[in-house]
């Protein structure tokens, strides 16, 4: 592995499992925390979703990097068709649209300069 720091797979992968759960209970909470401002809600969306894709982007290069955009793609599909059936919470279209937006920007962050952090952390990020 490259860089200063060593982060192991299964610790990165912990990590990043770890977000993907804090996806899962935010998203499924019967009623979660009000965020500030309107339309915020899509930022958190956009951002939740950017985090794990550039992560995993870089646990997984390459072509497989397609792979997670398409699994995490789905999983906010998911999330929001069971929303209404688990909670008082309702289907979005835009929430949808917010975490595929989020997932496109991690997929180019994780191809970006950025990449560099990944080399530090001891990620495999080869191209």
């Amino acid at each position: 592995m490259s860089g200063r720091f060593s982060l192991r797979r299964s610790w990165a992968l912990w990590l990043g499992w770890g977000w993907i759960g804090c996806i899962l209970y935010a998203s499924l909470m019967p009623s979660p925390p009000p965020l500030p401002g309107q339309g915020s809600d899509k930022l958190v969306h956009l951002l939740a979703y950017a985090l794990p894709a550039c992560w995993f982007a870089w646990l997984y290069p390459g072509r497989r990097a397609l792979w997670v955009a398409l699994l995490l793609i789905a999983l906010g599909a998911v999330i929001e068709w069971l929303q209404p059936r688990l909670s008082a919470r309702y289907f979005e279209w835009a929430d949808m649209g917010a975490n595929t937006l989020g997932v496109l920007l991690g997929i180019i962050l994780a191809r970006s300069p950025l990449r560099r952090l990944a080399v530090y952390l001891g990620l495999d990020v080869r191209r």
